[in-house]
């Protein structure tokens, strides 16, 4: 039995909120680390529960050994490009290699079906694995498995310097998210983590936690109960907000 199966015996697979688990890879793939703790990601923000977290990730992706010590495969992310998507998609592999060996592409099933899979095949709770989904989608989408920007929150910065979130899946379709809202902004990641559902620019946004963004992507409920409270927001929107009136043009004949 292989390090990485043994460490699939004692953690859960990931589910961390897709924003906290970007975090942690970039926090580790960024520098040569002899040792990983807890305590390092609390001292870039991600504190508590979150950070016991963040190392249980890396040792479940047979990152990090039981000691906290990075393992051969945590040089993988160092990579750049292609090389580290190749590389990165076998750690993925291995790390999910009970979902692989039953579903081949479980990265294209519906997310009711994956998330059926994950609380069959790995023994969760239907809360961890509504968390769980995400964070095996958007680690798909790092390995190249599915199209960049599928899954993960990213902040793309437009002229005006508000960050723009694509809800678009790797098969061109939008997501549940992105039926209530298509555009959307993060807080920074120093303040509070909030995703921003803007209803009119500069004056009316409502701000959720990943968790309930993630949820609603899962709970056909929950979608539709944010969809219409988005909905009435507008309707308050449009009613008790003055609408700015076009330039008069002048005529000058």
């Amino acid at each position: 039995m292989d390090v990485t199966t043994k460490l699939q015996k004692k953690t859960k697979p990931i589910y961390l909120s897709v924003p906290k688990l970007q975090e942690v890879i970039r926090l580790t793939s960024e520098r040569s680390l002899s040792s990983v703790k807890a305590k390092y990601f609390e001292g870039y923000g991600i504190k508590g529960t979150d950070a016991v977290l963040a190392v249980s990730s890396l040792r479940f992706l047979g990152l990090l050994d039981d000691t906290g010590t990075p393992t051969e495969k945590m040089a993988k992310l160092r990579l750049k490009g292609e090389a580290r998507k190749k590389e990165f998609e076998s750690v993925i592999r291995s790390a999910y290699k009970v979902l692989f060996t039953v579903v081949e592409k479980p990265y294209e099933l519906a997310p009711d079906d994956l998330n059926n899979e994950m609380v069959t095949h790995y023994d969760l709770s239907p809360r961890i694995a509504r968390a769980a989904v995400p964070a095996f989608l958007w680690l798909c989408e790092y390995a190249g498995l599915i199209q960049e920007g599928s899954v993960s929150i990213r902040q793309r910065r437009s002229k005006t310097g508000i960050s723009k979130k694509s809800g678009v899946t790797s098969s061109g379709k939008k997501t549940p998210q992105d039926k209530y809202n298509a555009q959307k902004i993060e807080h920074p990641k120093s303040v509070s983590g909030l995703t921003d559902i803007v209803i009119m620019e500069g004056k009316l946004i409502i701000s959720i936690s990943p968790e309930i963004q993630s949820r609603a992507w899962l709970d056909k409920d929950l979608g539709e109960d944010l969809r219409t409270f988005v909905k009435k927001g507008q309707e308050f929107a449009d009613k008790h907000t003055p609408k700015e009136k076009p330039p008069e043009t002048v005529d000058n004949s």
